[in-house]
């Protein structure tokens, strides 16, 4: 071989080596272990990045993750309440079976059109999108022009988009019981400072937008965290609430994951949360035209429950038929949420959800969890239901190891 070939092939070789490794691009290396089978699900693991890349926006990061055995998917980095977290989503998991996975981070916006955006309408609602497509619309106007808007604006929630983000699976205000609205949060026999409200029905109560404190997206997860104020009449806090609104990226096997992460904090002393399972606690409304052709059914963790006896049931599934199409949802309730908490889900209108009772002292902070999951089709069956809520209760195991 002659001196100018090997000069070529050299050449090359370090071409090539370019190329797959980009300037300024960096690894980490971490050992995951599933705790149940399942398929599109979230895994997040806290990473500690140095030099320049640690004072970086974590959303100016190309990410990508290549575990054992499995194809390569998008990674993307948040800042979480202890330091920065590497987030991704598995296609495939197994209960047990550890796999090692190497992310590559890469200075730079990624360029994938697969990402969540967010749209707001200032004063009236604000939208979360992927791939340009809206997925859930936070309701958060307050309008005090008249008796009828005041009505229709007393409560803030979450509205959720069929698969063609053009229609809601959800109801809004009037209907069949016009203070069941989307995905939304109240307790009908509240008390704060030895005074009663009712923060369900909102009588003489409004939960009142604040501001969205913060907000982030990328190719996996989007999320926003909005400061709301329950107010007695329209300016008296009773609770100040930070809520906490997280969509994963589930490609086309589902129409939305949210987890919806709520701090309740009593700003009047001693808060006393209560009510009953039919008017209290975090809970899923389907479109009105659901009360009408009354297809809500339901399903369970087990057979045999009794829902008036029975309580801190880990979910409760829901199908019901809309416009020509039958739809699922899932409710899972969070490990930490306080005993006692007992599902409502009976109803053939859909109205579905937990609810507990919880004494929240002077300056204490309730934090709660719940996780949703919305899909086309017909009810699956309780495996699948069994293994989502696991991989939301007892995330996989991870190890950074480099």
């Amino acid at each position: 071989m002659t001196p100018r070939n090997i000069l070529v092939i050299t050449i090359s070789a370090l071409l090539l080596a370019i190329a797959i490794a980009p300037a300024g691009a960096s690894e980490i290396t971490i050992k995951v272990t599933p705790q149940a089978d399942g398929v599109n699900v979230p895994i997040h693991a806290p990473i500690t990045l140095t030099g320049a890349q640690a004072k970086a926006d974590p959303q100016n990061f190309t990410v990508t993750v290549k575990c054992a055995e499995g194809k390569t998917t998008p990674g993307q980095i948040v800042n979480g309440d202890n330091g920065k977290e590497l987030w991704w989503i598995a296609p495939s998991v197994q209960a047990g079976k550890t796999v090692t996975c190497t992310a590559t981070l890469t200075e730079g916006k990624t360029k994938s059109k697969n990402v969540f955006s967010f749209k707001e309408t200032p004063g009236k609602h604000f939208d979360v999108l992927l791939n340009g497509k809206p997925v859930t619309r936070y309701m958060c106007e307050r309008d005090t022009t008249d008796e009828t808007t005041k009505h229709n604006t007393y409560k803030v929630y979450n509205h959720v988009f069929d698969e063609t983000g053009e229609k809601f699976l959800t109801k809004g205000a009037g209907g069949k019981f016009t203070h069941h609205r989307g995905i939304y949060i109240g307790f009908s026999r509240t008390t704060a400072g030895g005074k009663k409200f009712d923060t369900w029905h909102m009588r003489n109560n409004i939960q009142k937008h604040v501001k969205i404190a913060c907000k982030t997206a990328g190719p996996v997860l989007a999320r926003y965290t909005a400061i709301i104020s329950w107010n007695e009449g329209e300016d008296k806090p009773i609770i100040t609430e930070q809520r906490e609104i997280t969509l994963y990226n589930q490609g086309d096997s589902a129409i939305m994951l949210m987890d919806f992460r709520t701090k309740l904090t009593g700003a009047r002393g001693d808060t006393i949360l209560d009510g009953d399972p039919e008017h209290a606690g975090c809970q899923y409304r389907p479109h009105n035209d659901v009360a009408g052709n009354k297809s809500a059914k339901y399903l369970f963790h087990k057979d045999g429950l009794n829902l008036k006896k029975d309580k801190d049931l880990p979910w409760a599934a829901l199908t019901y038929k809309l416009n020509d199409k039958q739809y699922h949802v899932q409710h899972m309730s969070g490990p930490g949420i306080p005993k006692g908490n007992t599902y409502s889900a009976y109803r053939d209108y859909g109205r579905f959800g937990a609810y507990f009772k919880k004494p929240v002292a002077k300056g204490e902070t309730l934090e709660l969890r719940y996780r949703f999951y919305v899909a086309k089709g017909d009810m699956p069956d309780r495996k699948e239901f069994a293994n989502r809520y696991a991989a939301f209760a007892t995330p996989p195991k991870v190890e950074v190891t480099k």
